[in-house]
């Protein structure tokens, strides 16, 4: 059997705001949880799941995850998969991800090859700072 399905949205949750993936500006030092949406495009209902993982600037992993949705309806319906945990943004730079969309059976589950591979958000400091300050001239008034 052929599957049918979309990855139709993502959501990066961090410090009480939800936005649309890829978020630009998050501060350093937050926690963050990722929503992801999977539809069944199919017009019978089908075992949904999915997988994902997300990568710090510098390669590591800073969450893996993944979850069966259970038996989803045919399209237009969507499930909500979200992380089962928080994990850190403490550095700063590029945040990335790895999603796969999974059909079938949970024993058995098929990558359909719906896949997001791409940005999940850029950490920022946390708050602006100044690196050097200097006096260069001053005039008296």
């Amino acid at each position: 059997m052929e599957y049918e399905g979309s990855i139709v949205r993502k959501e990066l949750e961090y410090a009480g705001i939800t936005k649309t993936i890829p978020v630009a500006g998050v501060p350093k030092g937050v926690r963050a949880k990722m929503h992801v949406w999977g539809r069944n495009d199919m017009s019978t209902s089908q075992g949904m799941g999915i997988w994902w993982f997300v990568a710090d600037p510098d390669g590591e992993i800073a969450e893996e995850y993944e979850d069966w949705g259970g038996t989803i309806g045919p399209y237009p319906t969507d499930h909500e998969f979200i992380s089962s945990g928080q994990f850190d943004l403490n550095k700063l730079g590029k945040y990335t991800t790895w999603i796969k969309l999974l059909m079938g059976s949970e024993a058995n589950p098929i990558d359909i090859m719906e896949w997001y591979i791409g940005e999940v958000c850029m950490v920022v400091p946390a708050e602006p700072f100044i690196h050097k300050f200097a006096l260069v001239d001053y005039r008296k008034v």
